[in-house]
């Protein structure tokens, strides 16, 4: 018979013959050698063998079964292959693409990742969206006050999770009027949080001179938070009067001192003069230690009086009659118009001498002549 593929015999052409139809074995049924690619799985060596150039299907072209880490991304199976065991790249060893709640921390992507106990809602756990809890991420964790989530520093919870109070140097909405973190009393903001008022017991600099947080006008503070003085309208201790004002001419004196005659101020409606310590009883027209003013009948010979004595010796109009001014009509008088006598007192010289009114006449017609002199002195 002629030489045939098959017969045992390796003839030219024949890459081998090993006598039987086996694909499986080294010696393929058409007398070539068993290889990778050619369609058939030999026995032993190849675990598949698609016969196809495609490394995204269940054969690769190595005659492997595709497997998870082989390199290739076998379709409708794995999402990814990058071909190492290195779960911290975008391609794990499960050969799904990294995402966070897989339980590989992706470097560079993720700063934590437990898988399923990702939680929201439990302290210190890891953020089902692979972040580590922290303040702000609205579960209040160890060493947090609180934590509602947000930046807003003027609700109750800081946005460094602690919780609002009076000196933090935040003003609490509807809670605090102010807050300026010091624990300064003296300025706008006290520590209570309150703005710095007129009353508050606290001396606020620049604004008040004193505070002592009370009612009471008649101390040293008043209750505007200004220090007690003459002129602020209210009778302190040491004052024996104070209307406010600076006219000395009403019943206070701008000394807070109650007006008196003898004061030197002019009391509107109560006096009719008044020169302090120049007042006098004895002086010809000066203001008296009564407070009016020189007058007829006072005692006192002002001018424009001829005499200021009362009694029979003097009219209530301050003249001497004219009997005692002439002595009856002879030659002596006031020649001169100077207000005293001249040349004594004429015819009735004899009788003053003779008799008691003669003497009295005598007397106070020198009296009179005497006071004029030393005025002109004076």
């Amino acid at each position: 018979s002629l030489a045939s593929c098959g017969d045992g015999v390796v003839d030219p052409g024949e890459e081998c013959d090993d006598g039987n139809a086996d694909d499986t074995d080294a010696c393929l049924s058409t007398c070539f050698a068993a290889r990778c690619g050619d369609g058939f799985i030999q026995a032993g060596v190849e675990a598949c063998d698609d016969n196809n150039d495609d490394d995204t299907d269940a054969c690769l072209t190595t005659c492997q079964a595709a497997s998870c880490g082989d390199g290739f991304v076998h379709m409708g199976v794995e999402t990814c292959d990058d071909g190492n065991d290195d779960d911290t790249d975008a391609c794990p060893s499960t050969c799904e693409a990294a995402s966070c709640g897989d339980g590989f921390v992706q470097a560079g992507v993720e700063a934590c990742d437990d898988g399923e106990n990702n939680s929201d809602d439990v302290e210190g756990a890891c953020r089902t969206n692979c972040s580590l809890a922290s303040c702000g991420d609205g579960v209040v964790d160890p060493g947090e006050e609180c934590d509602d989530a947000n930046a807003d520093n003027t609700d109750a919870c800081l946005d460094t999770c602690f919780a609002a109070s009076c000196g933090d140097g935040f003003v609490q909405v509807d809670v605090e009027v102010c807050d300026d973190g010091n624990d300064d009393d003296t300025d706008a903001c006290l520590t209570t949080c309150e703005a710095a008022s007129c009353g508050d017991g606290f001396v606020q600099a620049g604004v008040e001179d004193c505070d002592d947080a009370n009612m009471d006008d008649s101390d040293a503070c008043l209750t505007t938070c200004e220090f007690a003085s003459c002129g602020d309208g209210i009778v302190q201790d040491g004052e024996e009067c104070d209307d406010g004002n600076t006219n000395s001419m009403d019943g206070c004196l701008s000394t807070c001192v109650a007006a008196t005659c003898g004061d030197g101020f002019v009391q509107a409606d109560v006096e009719e003069c008044d020169d302090g310590d120049e007042n006098s009883d004895s002086d010809a027209d000066a203001c008296r230690t009564t407070c009016v003013v020189a007058t007829c009948g006072d005692g006192v010979v002002d001018d424009g009086e001829e005499c200021d004595e009362g009694a029979d010796t003097c009219s209530d109009t301050c003249a001497l009659p004219d009997s005692m001014m002439n002595g009856g009509g002879s030659g002596s008088g006031d020649g001169d118009g100077d207000g005293e006598l001249q040349g004594g007192c004429g015819n009735c010289s004899t009788t003053s001498s003779s008799s008691p009114a003669g003497t009295l006449l005598f007397l106070m017609l020198g009296l009179v002549g005497l006071r004029r002199r030393r005025r002109r002195a004076a």
